[in-house]
């Protein structure tokens, strides 16, 4: 699931907010990782369980083309941003 990080905020357990995709940008192709996030509903913080799977440089090469061929059908031909190509 892709999610955009300018509109889901992510908090750590003391309620400062965190790029979540920070925790797993050292992950090698293949591997998978999790980190344990909060976010606030109704003014309370909700545990969150986030996982993740490295795509190969292959997979990740045909996601991005399939991202900008639908990008473009829906904008115009306007290009994918930095965070929808990480």
């Amino acid at each position: 699931m892709r999610f955009g990080t300018r509109r889901f905020h992510s908090y750590d357990e003391t309620g400062r907010e965190v790029n979540i995709l920070g925790y797993f940008k050292g992950l090698q192709p293949g591997a998978s990782g999790e980190a344990v996030g909060y976010y606030e509903y109704g003014g309370e913080y909700q545990p969150l369980r986030f996982c993740a799977l490295r795509k190969t440089e292959e997979a990740e090469r045909n996601g991005i083309e399939a991202l900008e061929k639908t990008q473009k059908g829906k904008q115009g031909n306007q290009e994918l941003s930095k965070a929808q190509r990480a």
